[in-house]
């Protein structure tokens, strides 16, 4: 899961220059062969979910991996879900339902194209069902509707490299509602290649990522499409570079943030909502990239952004953790050698400021055995944190109750008269609803939520995030738990 979260503290507000983070532990987590970390996320009860692929015996299959731990790294359960080909879980969510949802690739060796599958387990990993779609391969990132149906997304690879890429929407028990594939000549990309999607907070719209190849460079887009399937407008981005690594989306509120990586370094495009570019900003980093993993945004605050450098003659690879201002000013960057070969693939911001990388480990750059690992940092005066509620402004704000069903108040003392803007965030920083922006006199007030968006429809349990902005000004963001 996608996420960046504070936690509020009272302070005066300063700025320092920042030094990297170290790192605090690492974890490997799996048995005595194969095993890998695909994908983590942070859980609605504060818990930390990885999954990937475990392989069992020296000559075996790889089977769907997936394990729970909690903020120390301590193993709370894990699965592994045998199957009869190499199964790989490429990415996890948590559902409406409390339960979790595996994407997953079935590889064949080559001789029939690769198939998707979807995994439903409950809370403690027990598999409710599974539904397979054959002649969708490649599968990339998926979501969860407001009316708990879920879109996902893959690329066409087989026999030859991508030539189109597709979308199914299918209802809660993974029943296809309806299908998409977009055909090169349709969408006029050639040789596309998704990499990321999201749901559009302020529509029932969605929005997905990728890049192409336009004879003799690499050029990124995004792409919106409705709730059918149907393309509403397509924006492409020029690198004029001739390689190029990932395009990952998230959402600003109105605007959308791409993120390319390509040639080393890195290309942020804000894009609005009607597929128009912003502005760009280039951020060369010290270190050569050879690819972005994910990036990490929360408004106002700034960027974290996880890559990985290859280091010539096979000998090894580290990941790269680079933080930015929100304009895009590198505040720190450094590389972290865990052992010979480290591929990170996962970025969790956690609402108290630690950080956390999972992805691939090998001891030995020559042995086939891997580990998953997982790594936990500790973000200490960044802009992550930075934005706190000066005294002279506010001397309190609280929810409760929290957690909370169905509504909850949140309840501010104004230090002085001021312009006085609340809004609920999601875990993707995605805003959920405005709950106020008018002027405020001096005292208490109480502001209530009652658990829906902007349109008026229950949101899903989960944790969400109250910001409050005054005068125009972001002072607090702080976590409420919705339990239905």
């Amino acid at each position: 899961m996608k996420n960046i979260f504070l936690i509020l503290m009272i302070f005066p507000v300063f700025v320092f220059a920042q030094d990297p983070p170290s790192i605090l532990w690492t974890e490997f987590y799996g048995g005595e062969y194969s095993d890998s970390f695909d994908c983590a996320i942070e859980t609605s009860d504060g818990s930390l979910l990885m999954c990937g692929y475990q392989k069992l015996t020296q000559t075996g299959c790889y089977d769907v991996y997936l394990i729970k731990t909690d903020t120390d790294g301590i193993i709370e359960w894990e699965h592994c879900y045998p199957g009869f080909q190499h199964n790989e879980a490429k990415k996890v969510i948590e559902t409406s339902d409390g339960g979790y949802l595996l994407l997953v690739e079935i590889d064949h060796f080559g001789s029939t194209p690769n198939e998707t599958w979807l995994m439903k387990v409950d809370s403690i990993g027990n598999e409710i069902w599974t539904q397979e779609y054959v002649g969708y391969e490649d599968p990339v990132d998926i979501v969860e509707t407001d009316n708990n149906e879920f879109i996902l997304i893959g690329n066409s690879t087989y026999p030859t490299p991508p030539t189109a890429f597709w979308i199914l929407r299918v209802d809660s028990n993974g029943e296809i509602i309806w299908s998409q594939v977009y055909e090169p000549y349709f969408i006029q990309l050639p040789f596309p290649f998704v990499c990321s999607l999201i749901n559009n907070n302020n529509d029932n719209s969605f929005l997905f990522s990728g890049y192409y190849y336009y004879n003799p460079f690499y050029r990124a887009f995004l792409i919106k499409i409705n709730d059918l399937g149907e393309i509403e407008w397509t924006y492409t981005h020029e690198t004029n570079n001739h390689n190029f690594s990932t395009c990952n989306i998230i959402q600003d509120e109105e605007e959308f943030i791409l993120c390319t990586s390509f040639g080393g370094n890195i290309w942020l495009v804000r894009i609005d909502e009607n597929g128009d570019l912003v502005n760009s900003v280039y951020i060369e980093s010290d270190y050569n990239l050879e690819g972005l993993s994910e990036f990490r945004f929360k408004p106002n605050h700034g960027f974290i952004f996880l890559g990985f450098i290859d280091y010539a003659n096979n000998n090894g690879q580290d990941f790269v953790l680079i933080q930015t201002s929100e304009t895009g000013e590198i505040e720190w960057q450094n590389n972290y050698d865990l052992s010979t070969w480290d591929m990170p693939f996962s970025l969790i911001i956690s609402d108290s400021n630690d950080l956390y990388v999972a992805g691939i480990n090998r001891a030995d750059t020559f042995l086939f055995s891997t580990d998953g690992f997982l790594s936990k940092f500790h973000l200490e005066n960044s802009s992550i944190n930075n934005d706190l509620i000066s005294s002279n402004d506010i001397t309190d704000i609280n929810i409760f109750p929290n957690p909370f069903n169905p509504s909850t108040k949140i309840k501010i003392n104004l230090a002085e008269s001021g312009n006085i803007e609340l809004a609920i965030y999601n875990m993707k920083g995605q805003k959920v609803k405005t709950l106020t922006n008018t002027g405020f006199d001096k005292g208490n007030h109480s502001i209530i939520w009652n658990g829906v968006d902007e349109s008026g429809k229950p949101v899903s349990s989960g944790v969400y995030f109250y910001k409050l902005n005054v005068n125009g000004k972001s002072k607090a963001v702080k976590k409420c738990l919705l339990l239905k």
